[in-house]
């Protein structure tokens, strides 16, 4: 989802900078269209999600172990 957002959101601020520089009537809502896009579409929180999973990496990775081979089990790698 992460790079979905950083993708669309690179080619709004693309658009709105290309605007602004050919001095196209419509740059004020370009930039409020990424702006927008950044902070009320969803991207902030697929950077939480992906910060939140960093953190618990490896309990999750153990408790995944856990979960498909049971409690006595080890990572073979």
């Amino acid at each position: 989802m992460l790079a979905g957002f950083l993708a669309s959101s690179t080619f709004l601020l693309e658009h709105a900078i290309w605007a602004s520089a050919s001095g196209e009537p419509t740059c004020e809502g370009d930039i409020e269209v990424f702006r927008r896009w950044v902070v009320e579409g969803g991207m902030l929180a697929a950077i939480d999600d992906v910060r939140r999973a960093k953190q618990d990496a490896e309990v999750r990775v153990t408790n995944d172990l856990r979960m498909v081979f049971g409690e006595s089990s080890r990572a073979k790698l």
